[in-house]
């Protein structure tokens, strides 16, 4: 059974991830920015960590939003990636 930690940790990144699914360009960006500010410098297992093991929910969102609100960014970005 998980603890009361594990479970107020997971009810905050349900949280998280409920604000991000409804939240329009202005708080995107700004949740973004907060995250960003927050976990800059941290390893994939401190982030899963943070994110009650689920931050690739966070990250697959985050990179669609990308693809969908900024395509001449994203293009760039698969194209970097290819060299």
């Amino acid at each position: 059974m998980s603890s009361s930690k594990e479970q107020a940790s997971i009810s905050q990144v349900m949280c998280f991830l409920h604000e991000w699914d409804q939240g329009n360009k202005t708080v995107r960006s700004r949740m973004l920015s907060d995250f960003l500010a927050k976990n800059t410098g941290k390893t994939c297992p401190e982030l899963e960590l943070e994110f009650a093991q689920v931050a690739s929910l966070f990250l697959a969102r985050l990179t669609a939003w990308i693809r969908l609100t900024y395509p001449h960014i994203w293009s760039c970005f698969v194209c970097a990636l290819k060299k």
